[in-house]
This record gives structure tokens, sequence and C-alpha cells, in this order.
């Protein structure tokens, strides 16, 4: 079975979280692309994707990027 990878309007359909801010958070370090394309696209794997609802969640229930990247540090690693 092949791994899927994602592009971030992808993420962004899957999510509901902008493109904006989907590269917000790749800036931030919350989510790393798993490939970058020679047309410089981005990809990214199911394990970012995961991530990125859980950031969602997150923001949703009112956290603040700096105790969500440390929750994703406990959660994904």
């Amino acid at each position: 079975m092949q791994n899927r990878l994602y592009m971030v309007s992808d993420l962004a359909r899957e999510t509901g979280i902008s493109k904006h801010s989907i590269y917000h958070y790749m800036k931030l370090g919350l989510i790393e692309e798993t490939h970058r394309a020679p047309n410089n696209y981005c990809f990214f794997n199911k394990l970012e994707l995961k991530k990125l609802k859980r950031i969602r969640e997150l923001r949703l229930e009112g956290y603040p990027l700096k105790l969500i990247q440390k929750k994703l540090n406990e959660e994904f690693t």
C-alpha cells in the first residue's frame, strides 16, 4: 500500500485550516513537510495531517501555539 502525500491545498480542504495558517505552522515548526518537489511544492504525510487536525482541535479549545507545540511533542514523539 502506498503512502499518500498531501499538498497544502489538500491539508486545507481536509482540516478547514487556511493555507496561510498551514505555512505559519510550518514556519513555527509545528508541522514539517515530508517532501519538496522540484517545482517547490510541499508535500506532507498522514502523520502531519493528524498533527494539523490536532492543532485545529487545540486552537478551538483556546490553547496558545506555544502550549500546542509542547502538547504535539508529547503526543507525537
